[in-house]
Order: structure tokens, then C-alpha cells, then sequence
């Protein structure tokens, strides 16, 4: 009797687990809707969201700052900026994964037990992961290319430098994606990566509360701003290199021939308009995904749920 009692309950155990990893799928395929984020959720997701608007506005504004105001920077800060730009979407990227990880809950003895594990990917789908490991391979191949293409300046020896040569004496040259702006971008892009994964962790981590139905959708929720947020500022980063290298393909020079002056342009050239509009398009996702961040903070009137088949 003993061996058929320790069976049953084993039996009932596992019937258990399995109940709990079919409704960590279930949580992990919806579309969370949930009527609110919660009062401090809800500030805390606000605030990283407008940062990422914000934030975008300002770069764009210090970069024409002097086409819209009568105000001219100092060398300094043109230096400083020009030198800086390709990172500053990654680190306002970062500080915005830091504000969705707050607040921060304690691992109390209170919530509902569980069986099935909690980790990063808890409540997440697969498919979300698409968007962001999709626009950094394209960051990462466009690196590659940009960062073979660069040359060191024979002033500063940065490789920073596209140079054509036109004659044995004459050449011309114009900045490029160079590896000194592309590995400092590479090595904070990874730090963000670092940051939403322990942002993950700590949305994932703490027990659920006694509604599992309401709390694992508000984290479903977290958990996709965070990759939404991730996903942006990726994209504004893209957005400001597809602009550097449409300014590198414009590169252009006129000298005379014997059959008179002549242009002599890039081999990417025709590329430039291409590049230009992919930039617009890259920075206004970026943007738009940061704007929806904010206006989940806002919540809907009811939940809707979508459940993959297994």
C-alpha cells in the first residue's frame, strides 16, 4: 500500500509540474492587456518611456542646435558630441531598462508557490526576441563592413577614415563608421543587453501574488516594455549610423581633366539616398517604440488573451 500511495502522489506531482509549465507557456503566448500597470509601475514605465522621446529629441536638437536657435555650441561640446552620438541611444536605452526594473519587489513568503521555474524568459514569448536580435545582426554586419572600409586619420590615427585614392598624388576622404566610433557602441550595446537581462530576472524572480491571472500579465507586460525598450534604442542607434554612412557615400570631388573638370564620387554613392531614408525610417520606429512603452504606463479597459496551441 505504501508503494501505491508513494506512486500516486509522485503521479500527482508531476501532473502538477506539467499544469504549471503548460500556464507558463499560456502567459508566455498571450498579448497582455491588463487594466493597469499599478500606480508605481505604471510612474516608473511613464518615466522610462518618455525618457527614450525625450531623449531622441534632445540628440536631434543638439546636433542642429545652431539651425534653430541663434545659439552656437562651443568646439568642446561639438567635439565631445560628434565623438559620443553613436552611444548616447545606448546608454539612454540602458537607463530606461533600469527604471522598468523598479519597483522592485521582495522575495516574500506571501505570493503563491509554484513548481515551474521562474527564469528570464519567463514571461516572454520567443517571437518578441525577433525585432531586436534581427536589427542587431544588421547593426553587427553593417559594422563589419564599415569598420573594414575605415582607415586611420594621419592626424589622430583613429580609424575613422574613408579615403579613395584618385591619382597617386591625390586622394580624397570623408569620416566613416569606423572602428573607433563601432567598438565602444559594440561594448555598450553589450552592458544593454547585461541590463535587460537583469531587468528580466528581477520582473521574473519574486513569487506571484495571490491574482497569478492579473500579476503574471502585468509582468508579461514588463517584460515585453523591456524588450520593446531594448528594440529602440537599437533602432536609434541604427538611425544614426545609417546617417554617418549616407554622409560618407555623398563623399565627392571635382578636379580638372583634359576633357575638362570632372566629379569623381564614391563606388557606394548611389546608395546615399537609400541610406538617408533608411535612417528616417529607423529613427522613427525607435522613437514610436519608446512612445508605446509610455502609453502602456496609461493601461486599457480589459484583458485579452491569446493562447498558443502546444
Amino acid at each position: 500500500m505504501k508503494g501505491c500511495d508513494d506512486a500516486v502522489v509522485t503521479a500527482l506531482v508531476r501532473r502538477t509540474a506539467r499544469g504549471c509549465r503548460a500556464r507558463s507557456r499560456m502567459v508566455a503566448h498571450q498579448i497582455p492587456r491588463v487594466r493597469s500597470l499599478g500606480a508605481a509601475v505604471g510612474v516608473f514605465t511613464l518615466l522610462a518611456g518618455l525618457l527614450g522621446v525625450l531623449a531622441d529629441v534632445l540628440i536631434r536638437f543638439a546636433a542642429n542646435v545652431s539651425l534653430l536657435v541663434p545659439v552656437y555650441p562651443t568646439m568642446q561640446f561639438v567635439t565631445w558630441y560628434f565623438d559620443n552620438r553613436y552611444i548616447l541611444p545606448l546608454v539612454v536605452g540602458i537607463l530606461g531598462l533600469v527604471l522598468l526594473a523598479f519597483p522592485v519587489r521582495a522575495r516574500r513568503g506571501e505570493g503563491v508557490a509554484e513548481l515551474a521555474p521562474r527564469g528570464l524568459f519567463r514571461f516572454t514569448s520567443a517571437r518578441w526576441l525577433i525585432a531586436p536580435v534581427a536589427v542587431f545582426a544588421l547593426i553587427l554586419l553593417i559594422t563589419l563592413i564599415a569598420g573594414s572600409a575605415s582607415q586611420p586619420d594621419p592626424a589622430t590615427r583613429r580609424y575613422d577614415m574613408y579615403i579613395v585614392e584618385i591619382t597617386p598624388e591625390n586622394t580624397m576622404a570623408t569620416a566613416i563608421y569606423g572602428w573607433y566610433y563601432s567598438v565602444p557602441a559594440l561594448v555598450a550595446t553589450a552592458l544593454m543587453a547585461a541590463t535587460a537581462a537583469g531587468t528580466l530576472a528581477l520582473i521574473a524572480r519574486p513569487p506571484l501574488s495571490q491574482d497569478r491571472d492579473l500579476d503574471s500579465q502585468i509582468r508579461a507586460r514588463r517584460s515585453r516594455n523591456v524588450i520593446t525598450v531594448t528594440t529602440g534604442a537599437l533602432l536609434l542607434h541604427l538611425g544614426l549610423i545609417l546617417q554617418s554612412l549616407a554622409g560618407t557615400a555623398s563623399l565627392a570631388a571635382s578636379m580638372p581633366s583634359e576633357l575638362g573638370r570632372i566629379t569623381l564620387s564614391t563606388p557606394v554613392a548611389a546608395m546615399m539616398p537609400v541610406l538617408t531614408v533608411a535612417s528616417y525610417v529607423a529613427a522613427a520606429l525607435g522613437v514610436a517604440l519608446w512612445a508605446t512603452v509610455a502609453l502602456t504606463a496609461v493601461g486599457v479597459r480589459q484583458r485579452e488573451r491569446v493562447v498558443a496551441g502546444s
